[in-house]
């Protein structure tokens, strides 16, 4: 009579990617939502270090979120750290970490669709250049004329730029999408390439930015706002929400349907 092995614990993991693979081998493996979880925690571990198990904190946590936030919604933040939570709490339960971090779980709200007035972006971009910032005013220009994520434009390579265009092979909805550069993006890319920051200098520069223009209250004044920014100005030049669509990579119409609720003033002042 044969006699089944009884399976071998796992070995205690030293580090974040160590622990990734026992917990996406135990609780993710062959679910709907395995690769997903598995980017979102990678991200994590990309933004803030392969760190030892001990050393992760709320401290930690804080530094991911703040690193998101602008970039993604709220509900998408939840559900990147209920990833991070389910993880680091299987190594909690086993004794492998001796302290579960808090996590500071954000109000999902859909929040106002906040764009940049002209009078903002020459603002921004005269406080940029006395900085002497060249990196990040490229990397914020590109993405106000195009409408681009964060993430999107960070992992941009010079393979992606063909003519005119942007070609986006892998990205957010998982469907690839062709991006019209404008005259001036264009014109940066072919003089001074790909502009090239980190997302730690991105959240330095912004937080400056918005001391220096008075907007610290202004919860809505994200670099998000660029890409608001562009598909409302599209909005106000084309009347065309599928054209908006398009540009934006919206897999559904009613992602690009907040848009349709901005009023006529408000479609005015996005472009005066």
């Amino acid at each position: 009579m044969k006699t089944t092995k009884p399976q071998q614990a796992p070995t205690k993991p030293k580090n974040l990617h160590e622990l990734l693979r026992i917990v996406a081998k135990a609780k993710w493996r062959g679910k709907s939502y395995e690769m997903q979880a598995y980017r979102n925690v990678e991200q994590f571990i990309e933004t803030v270090g392969n760190l030892a198990l001990e050393e992760v904190k709320t401290t930690t946590i804080d530094d991911f979120i703040d690193a998101l936030r602008g970039e993604v919604a709220d509900s998408t933040i939840n559900r990147k750290l209920a990833n991070i939570h389910l993880m680091l709490k299987y190594g909690y339960e086993r004794e492998w970490i001796s302290r579960m971090p808090k996590f500071e779980w954000k109000e999902e709200t859909e929040g106002r669709v906040r764009w940049l007035t002209e009078a903002e972006e020459i603002e921004m971009f005269g406080h940029l250049e006395s900085w002497g910032e060249a990196a990040v005013t490229d990397f914020l220009r590109i993405l106000l004329d195009t409408g681009l994520r964060r993430g999107e434009l960070l992992k941009l390579q010079a393979k992606d730029v063909n003519g005119d265009w942007i070609r986006l092979w892998v990205n957010k909805t998982k469907v690839a999408r062709s991006v019209p550069l404008s005259v001036r993006a264009k014109a940066i890319i072919e003089e001074r390439g790909i502009p090239r920051v980190t997302v730690l200098q991105l959240t330095a520069v912004w937080a400056k930015l918005r001391t220096a223009m008075g907007l610290e209250d202004d919860s809505d004044f994200v670099l998000h706002a660029l890409r608001h920014t562009a598909a409302t100005r599209t909005l106000s030049k084309t009347s065309n929400l599928a054209i908006v669509q398009k540009l934006l990579g919206h897999r559904k119409i009613q992602t690009t349907m907040r848009y349709a609720h901005v009023s006529d003033d408000d479609l005015l002042s996005a472009v005066r």
